[in-house]
Order: structure tokens, then sequence, then C-alpha cells
């Protein structure tokens, strides 16, 4: 005769599933933010679980720059309606990014168009009102034109080139406004206003 064996009792371990969630590299125009819009990719997750809550990815900072790194964040995994995110090891794998200057519009400066002659070609301009600046930017963010005629000689259907420099705190997460021309500028010649000689006085 047998006997049955005795029953035995293991203790098993089940290791939680490794996953990787990768950030993926991501240009955008600045804006204030460190928000970026594209999608980490997830690893393969175990049979009938999902993605619940997909992972975000965010630039380090916000200014301007090519050498950003993205970090991603966020997954959750359910199963049905239960949450098992608690059974995987997620590692997340950062990326390279870049956000580059924001471009400004600005509105028509007032322009003399006409000058004496000076022997420069430096012409008088008030710059318009800026644009496009964010929000979090108000007041950080300044513009100062300069403008020049095509040359210093007297005449007249001259051009005069307006520029604009960005000045303030923030003026690096930004492009200047484009160049404006202003044409049918002249340069007047100078009057010389002669003034008669008196009369010499005889001598006694």
């Amino acid at each position: 005769t047998y006997a049955a064996a005795a029953n035995v009792i293991q203790q098993l371990t089940i290791n939680k599933k490794t996953l990787s969630v990768t950030a993926i590299t991501d240009t955008k125009t600045y804006d204030g933010t460190t928000v970026s819009t594209a999608i980490p990719t997830v690893g393969t997750l175990a049979t009938d679980d999902a993605i619940n809550v997909a992972p975000a990815q965010v630039f380090d900072n916000a200014n301007v720059g090519t050498t950003h790194v993205l970090t991603a964040s966020g997954l959750t995994i359910k199963n049905g309606s239960a949450d098992v995110t608690g059974n995987y090891d997620i590692s997340y794998a950062t990326a390279t990014g870049s956000i580059t200057a924001k471009a400004l519009t600005i509105t028509t400066p007032a322009v003399t168009l006409s000058k004496v002659h000076d022997g420069n070609t430096l012409a008088a301009v008030t710059a318009g009102t800026l644009s496009g600046v964010v929000a979090g930017d108000a007041g950080k963010v300044t513009v100062a034109a300069s403008a020049s005629y095509d040359n210093a000689t007297v005449g007249a259907n001259k051009t005069i080139t307006v520029t604009y420099t960005l000045g303030g705190s923030s003026a690096g997460n930004y492009s200047a406004p484009a160049n404006y021309i202003a044409t049918g500028a002249e340069i007047y010649s100078a009057t010389i206003a002669l003034q008669p000689l008196s009369d010499p006085t005889p001598n006694p």
C-alpha cells in the first residue's frame, strides 16, 4: 500500500515586470512653458494590461536653447478597472530637445522722411507697438528702433531702413521684428545764409 504524499507548501515570488518609458525628441517655439506635446513611448505591457494614464514629458526649462533635456513621467497601468501600476518596475529614459526663439511683430513705425544734409545717413524714427510677447513676459521685453537712409548724399526718392533691437530680461527668447523699409525719402541741401559785408572804414 502507498500513503499519500504530504502536501508541500512552497513560497513563490512574482517579480515586477520591468518597463521602459522613453521620452521623444521634440522641438518647439518658445511659449513660456516647459510643456512638450510629444508623447513618450511605452514598452510592452503584460497580457490584458493597458495604459490607464499615458505618460507626458516636459523640457528642463522654458528658455530658448538647443541642449534641453526632456523627462517623461506619469504613466499608470490598469487591468480592467484595477490599477496594476505597482506590478511594474518603470524606468524613464530622457531625450534631448530644442526651443527656438519666438518671432515678434510690430506696428508701423513713425519715420521722418526728409532732413537737411548733414553728412550722415541717420534718420529720425519712433518704434511702433510690439506684439507677440507671451503673457508671463509682460514688461520684460522692450524694443528700440534705428533708421538710416541708403546713402548720405543730397537727393530724392531715397529709401530708409528701420531695424529693431530687443532688450529686457526675456529678450533672449524672442527674435526682433523684420526690418521696415520706407520709400520716397529725401535729403535736402543745406541753405547757407550770406550776410552782406559792411562798407570798409576808410583810412584817415
